[in-house]
């Protein structure tokens, strides 16, 4: 059309923007041969394109300028999301959208997960949607507030009427985002209250990546994703009880996702949901994360408690929780703090050199203990 309008001739600017695209086009293409070549060659290289730029409101803080790009040829990107309503995605929200579906796409049934600084304070799977919102928020309803909070299934109503956003002030529910596959009608409808709310539309189950990278000084990291929970669950002490091992692997997902050194402390709750009741994350101590997950169990076990004689109701609980570790223990102080609040089943990776003299502990006390045979850092 512009050559018929224009007697032949393109103006400067589509000249300009065809040039644009050609180098670009050849740059890909010469990565691509370049790197090719080296692998021929047995070479390690690693060249990938980004483009689309987009700047954020800004950074981590306010004082940093930050900018969304897109990764040329990959069938899936984040930077794909649609924001169906609220305000402009920032940065900080950018990584914790990540952390939040990364939370639920290998879950089943119903799952959600409420993240803040890309670790998940609540995490929860059920039959029911609803169930799901409400046991995930349970988990650490303080943390909760100004959250990310990702599901795995379409967003009903019943489910976001939760946040009574239509309420009185002191009863809603404070949140950054919300993420979801799709939302009915009536879902969507109902979270558009919230003028400022983001409403992003996203399937989990399409981020799926087979490198993770990190960028350092002038280097670059590469490593395999992390997607293999267990090699094996072999009970290596005395006790072995009945394994409920929806509720481990459960377990082992939500750890997967908490920052090292990382404990989880899992159960099924009173409606039978799968609950993320406690986690101590990024402590270089694992007896600290160990203590802070007891901790935030504790208060949240004294939350939803209406009888008397709480310790009683802390002992009953425990007694149903298992305790996932990242990575081994190595020394017994961790379960000796897990048995004094009456955990009876521990999930660790195992691999130490004092390995032995845990097991010891375990049997002592007579604590069940599985190793899974894989160690998930999480840095």
């Amino acid at each position: 059309q512009e050559f018929k309008n224009n007697s032949g001739r393109i103006s400067y600017n589509t000249r300009k923007n065809l040039m644009n695209k050609a180098f670009n086009h050849t740059a890909d293409y010469d990565s691509m041969i370049a790197t090719t070549m080296d692998e021929q060659s047995g070479i390690l290289s690693w060249r990938a394109a980004y483009s689309k730029g987009k700047e954020l409101r800004y950074g981590e803080n306010p004082h940093q300028k930050g900018y969304l790009y897109k990764q040329q040829g990959v069938k899936s990107s984040l930077y794909d999301l649609q924001k169906l309503h609220g305000k402009e995605i920032s940065f900080n929200n950018m990584v914790d959208i990540q952390a939040a579906i990364d939370s639920v796409k290998k879950l089943g049934k119903h799952a959600c997960a409420v993240v803040k600084h890309t670790n998940p304070c609540g995490l929860a799977q059920a039959e029911e949607q609803a169930k799901a919102l409400e046991a995930a928020w349970a988990g650490d309803p303080i943390s909760a507030f100004g959250s990310i909070v990702a599901f795995n299934s379409k967003l009903q109503r019943q489910t976001v009427e939760f946040f009574h956003l239509d309420g009185k002030k002191s009863e809603k529910k404070f949140v950054e985002v919300v993420i979801a596959p799709a939302f009915t009608d009536e879902a969507l409808e109902y979270l558009q209250l919230h003028k400022n709310l983001r409403i992003v539309k996203y399937d989990p189950a399409d981020a799926i990546s087979k490198y993770d990278m990190k960028f350092l000084h002038g280097a670059l990291l590469k490593q395999d994703v992390d997607d293999k929970l267990y090699e094996k669950l072999v009970w290596v002490t005395k006790r072995k009880s009945q394994l409920d091992e929806e509720l481990v692997k459960f377990g082992l997902i939500g750890m997967c996702q908490i920052k090292s050194n990382s404990i989880a402390i899992v159960r099924r709750d009173s409606h039978g949901s799968l609950q993320l009741l406690g986690m101590g994350a990024g402590q270089p101590n694992r007896v600290v994360s160990t203590r802070l997950a007891i901790q935030k169990c504790k208060e949240n076990l004294a939350r939803e408690h209406n009888g008397e004689n709480l310790e009683a109701y802390f002992k009953e609980q425990f007694s149903k929780c298992i305790l996932v570790s990242d990575a081994f223990f190595p020394f017994p102080d961790s379960i000796e703090e897990a048995h004094q609040v009456g955990i009876e089943i521990i999930v660790q990776p195992g691999g130490s050199i004092r390995d032995k003299k845990v097991i010891k502990c375990c049997d002592e006390l007579e604590v069940g203990m599985l190793f899974t045979g894989i160690r998930h850092f999480r840095h």
